[in-house]
């Protein structure tokens, strides 16, 4: 058994600098995000490496599509997925740094980790510059190289 004490200050940190907290929900919150941390920090420190890189492993297969699908079939359903939010062929590519036919498994975890960050509020503008466009793009997987 392991113990450890800490000290939460009843803070959180904003943009328009630190906002204390009054509200009990929001202090208890704070608590448990912190406790959380340090015990998930804990866990991780104890556990041998390997054992973490193959849960780390493990994990990006299963967010990437096991092999189930090709990569070449998850690579076009998450190219639709971007469209239907606005996201070009061309934005995925300048955020990836590369082609979207060169994309790996592991460009697959990355992307399907932005697109659940945007579907939860997160603003696209934030991922892709110039993400003005509202309207989803009619481009196809078929058509990325003749964008390129």
């Amino acid at each position: 058994m392991s113990k450890r004490q800490i000290t939460v200050a009843h803070i959180v940190d904003t943009r328009n600098g630190p906002k204390y907290l009054k509200d009990q929900a929001d202090i208890d919150n704070r608590i448990a995000n912190v406790a959380s941390k340090q015990m998930r920090g804990r866990i991780m420190a104890l556990l041998p490496k390997a054992l973490v890189e193959i849960g780390l492993r493990e994990c990006r297969e299963t967010i990437a599509g096991r092999s189930e699908a090709s990569v070449s079939s998850n690579r076009a359903a998450m190219v639709r997925d971007f469209n239907s939010m606005g996201v070009t062929v061309s934005m995925l590519s300048k955020y990836l740094g590369h082609s979207v036919d060169e994309c790996t498994s592991d460009d697959l975890v990355d992307l399907f980790g932005v697109s659940n960050a945007i579907r939860q509020g997160a603003k696209i503008k934030n991922y892709f510059e110039g993400a003005i466009q509202l309207e989803p793009s009619t481009t196809s997987l078929k058509n990325i190289k003749k964008e390129q």
